[in-house]
Formats: structure tokens, sequence, C-alpha cells
């Protein structure tokens, strides 16, 4: 690398914001702990006092108190929890991309490429580190696509409904 390559690198690499990812770790590690704390000692977090005078808490949905997969954060000490809801999430990252592939008709092999391409990506890789609140969203993305697939498909014989397609959902998976 030339010198004008390696100065290019040394200007990037001291202005570039690291401490605003370690925000957002430490922010979401404070609302999962203020979340275990208040529903350990029987309340609900309606309203975090610890944010300056006070602000509403679960009126906001960044915390993701609400998700299903979040009771890993109740029931595991936050560190581990962190782990295991990454991998919860990765893996059903994977196994709802294998769901849509096979709604697209795809062979089980194609399909089971297209999970682990799906869970393997950049974007959800960052985003279980840094943003949990992302990833618990972006996950459910191939499931969202599969139902609308399938009631496109279906919306051209109205003698079948969505509803009935939406449940035979399972078949598609053999």
């Amino acid at each position: 690398m030339g010198a004008m390559g390696q100065r290019r690198r040394r200007f990037w690499y001291r202005i570039s914001p690291k401490w605003l990812l370690s925000d957002l770790i430490l922010e979401n590690f404070a609302w999962k702990k203020f979340i275990s704390s208040n529903i350990s000692t029987g309340q609900i977090p309606l309203w975090n006092s610890n944010n300056f005078a006070g602000s509403p808490f679960l009126a906001s949905g960044q915390h993701s108190a609400y998700y299903p997969f979040s009771i890993l954060f109740l029931i595991l000490p936050l560190a581990k929890a962190y782990g295991w809801y990454t991998v919860s999430q990765l893996w059903l990252a994977g196994v709802l991309a294998y769901f849509f592939a096979r709604v697209l008709r795809q062979r089980r092999s194609s399909a089971a490429v297209s999970g682990l391409i799906f869970q393997g990506s950049g974007f959800l890789l960052v985003s279980s580190a840094v943003f949990p609140m992302i990833i618990g969203a972006a996950v459910w993305l191939p499931l969202l696509l599969a139902c609308i697939e399938m009631i496109i498909r279906n919306a051209s014989n109205p003698q079948k409904q969505a509803g009935r397609s939406l449940g035979r959902c399972s078949d598609r998976l053999r």
C-alpha cells in the first residue's frame, strides 16, 4: 500500500464513529436489564424513571419486550440470553427462508442453500450483534413473502380462499 493509501486509511480510522456501535449495544443491554428487573419484581415496565425525568417505556417499541423470543431475556442471564436469542433468530431466518423457497417450488437442496444464504447474510449477522430488535423483525420477511405468494397464486382461482391456502403451508415443506 502506498503512502497515500496509508494516510487515507489512518484518516478514516481516526474519524470512524466506533463509539456509536458501543452506544447501541449498551442501550439494548440496559433496556433488557430494565425489563427483566421490573418483571422479576412483579411490575410492568410502563415508565422508565432512569431516563432524565422519566419517559414512557412500553410505548416505544425498540426494546422488543412484546416479541415472543424476548422471553429468553427473562429466563436466562443477560449474557447467555443474547447468545441464545441470536442463535434462535438465525435458525428461524434459515427455516423461514427454506419455507419461502419451497413455496416458490424450489427443490429441497436449493431451498436449503437459500436458507443458509439468508441466515448467513451480512445484514442478519451484523444486526444480531448490534440491533436485536431489527433482526427480530427481519427474520419474518420470508414468511411474509411466502404468504403473499400463496395469496396471489390463489387469487386467480376464486373457489379457493386465501385462508385455506395458508393453512396448507406445511404441505409445501415436503
